[in-house]
């Protein structure tokens, strides 16, 4: 299992349309707005490492008012 918490950047305004979208993609279990240098915290959960990054790449990053990620992953064996 790979567990992995993304922050966003998000484009002002648009944090909660960001969030609610995020809510809506397989293996994101938590969404949280923050305040500071990170809009957003996500919580996702995987079978694997490959599975957590594909979904970083190709269903958060690309979300329309995603500026910019920082992901931290742990893989469990």
């Amino acid at each position: 299992m790979s567990l992995g918490f993304v922050l966003l950047q998000c484009d002002e305004g648009n944090e909660n349309k960001v969030l609610k979208k995020l809510g809506q993609i397989k293996g994101v279990k938590e969404t949280h707005e923050t305040h500071g240098l990170y809009n957003a915290v996500v919580k996702i959960e995987t079978n694997s490492h490959k599975q957590l990054k594909q979904i970083c790449n190709e269903k958060i990053r690309v979300l329309s008012g995603v500026r910019s990620t920082l992901t931290l992953i742990e893989d469990f064996q």
